[in-house]
């Protein structure tokens, strides 16, 4: 037997979760902070390193393997 689910509710919980998060990551708020605090910056951004993978194209950095 399956649970009567609102969809409604469902839906509202989603876009309401998805617009805080723009709002969180967006620059006015707080995404200087949140750049600065994962080791980024504009210009690493721009070259595309991620920290999420680890790699990164600038050398000496953590995450970079020596070659």
């Amino acid at each position: 037997m399956l649970p009567e689910i609102n969809i409604w509710a469902v839906l509202l919980a989603t876009a309401s979760s998805m617009v805080l998060g723009a709002i969180g990551y967006s620059r006015q708020a707080f995404g200087t902070s949140w750049m600065t605090a994962v080791g980024h910056d504009e210009e690493s951004l721009r070259t595309g390193s991620t920290a999420i993978t680890g790699r990164s194209r600038h050398r000496g950095e953590r995450g970079t393997q020596k070659t």
